[in-house]
């Protein structure tokens, strides 16, 4: 069986996909096993902590800066891979939990989890010394999970702000209808209480409904005859 060129490159003598029926490769989760072949490593170039950069760069939107003094990448602003551990051989990779397990299991000599916390949230160690097949298909895995990760992220802030416009005004109504409105609560105030009874004039496209106000009032006579007495 051919393997999946969206994971790790087109190289059919190091790796085989153990999946049955065959399906498309999703890079975002690590479901399907990956069988490799440790004579590939004797047989191609090893790559570099130059290689790991030059891969990591060819992806889309992807740029270099520092962490803590040390090379990093990112895409849309987040990171997803390094190369903090470049002395002692290991290029570093931001995966899921599922994705760490399946790379490790599979290829024990390439992949091994960050020592600490950090690998116990997915950080992953790559050898620099993989083929190029091996450190092109797991730095596309690493970004295409910060890419959609970043996606998710860009929805939910869309949701939140998309609430908070929707959200009526908690301000008492004296203060927008006596000095200034917003468009979307005048038109709000028009819709609630335009054909209801006044007794005050519209102001800044406010309508104050009568009931209201004797609302308000009655409450400030209570808290006034309750701090009196």
């Amino acid at each position: 069986m051919p393997t999946p060129s969206g994971l790790f490159g087109n190289s059919e003598a190091a790796f085989q996909v153990a999946r049955d029926p065959p399906r498309a490769v999703d890079t975002c989760h690590a479901l399907l096993l990956v069988r490799y072949d440790t004579s590939l490593m004797n047989g191609n170039r090893h790559m570099t902590a130059a290689d790991f950069r030059r891969i990591a760069l060819s992806l889309e939107g992807v740029e270099e800066y520092s962490h803590a003094g040390l090379p990093a990448f990112r895409v849309g602003g987040r990171k997803f891979a390094s190369l903090a551990s470049q002395a002692e051989g290991y290029g570093n990779l931001m995966l899921t939990l599922e994705q760490q397990a399946a790379f490790v299991e599979e290829a024990p000599e390439i992949f091994l989890p960050i020592t600490g916390g950090w690998g116990k949230m997915g950080h992953t160690h790559i050898r620099l010394a993989a083929s190029e097949d091996v450190l092109t298909g797991a730095l596309r895995t690493a970004w295409k999970l910060r890419i959609d990760k970043n996606a998710k992220t860009s929805r939910k802030k869309s949701d939140v702000a998309g609430a908070r416009r929707s959200k009526p005004s908690s301000r008492a109504w004296w203060i927008p209808y006596l000095f200034r409105a917003e468009p979307e609560r005048a038109a709000r105030y028009q819709i609630m209480f335009g054909s209801t009874h006044r007794f005050l004039p519209t102001r800044n496209g406010l309508v104050p409904n009568t009931a209201h106000i004797m609302l308000h009032l009655a409450t400030a006579a209570t808290l006034v005859t309750l701090i009196v007495l």
